[in-house]
């Protein structure tokens, strides 16, 4: 069994951007509301499926357990699980293909002990935070606000 991360994504930006952002990355067809595979493919598959994804997406699987997808005051969050690692290469694509939209992202594991954030603006990582547990807060799902969306 995998170790799962906890992943946030929190996404802001003019509404309609957030709109276009949400149709891409939805797979109804899976009814998935995010979907790596559609903003972050996987074209050269090898025998190794586990590897590809872990090449492409930091992961060998895609979003699970997905949680939010709902826009709000120019806010649009994730909440989702990951397998043993978090998807930072998802986000990054993410934040490339998105340069008008800011991103969030914050993700945590607590069997190997670690937790992160990332903070992408204009395409470009502004804020990088990685640590042990506590480290960074993660408290926004259980409806804490205390900790704002950080910037430079």
């Amino acid at each position: 069994m995998a170790n799962v991360v906890s992943n946030e994504l929190t996404i802001v930006g003019d509404e309609e951007e957030l709109k276009r952002f949400r149709e891409l990355l939805a797979n109804p067809e899976e009814d998935r509301l995010l979907d790596y595979q559609k903003v972050a493919p996987i074209r050269k598959h090898t025998d190794d499926w586990r590897a590809d994804r872990i090449a492409v997406w930091g992961s060998k699987w895609n979003a699970c357990a997905i949680m939010g997808g709902e826009i709000e005051d120019k806010t649009l969050q994730y909440y989702f699980e990951s397998a043993w690692s978090p998807v930072v290469p998802v986000i990054q694509v993410m934040a490339r293909k998105f340069p008008k939209l800011s991103f969030d992202y914050r993700f945590h594991e607590c069997g190997e002990d670690f937790s992160g954030q990332l903070f992408f603006q204009n395409r470009t990582l502004q804020q990088k935070r990685v640590g042990v547990w506590g480290a960074v807060p993660f408290l926004r799902k259980w409806g804490d606000n205390r900790y704002p969306v950080e910037s430079k």
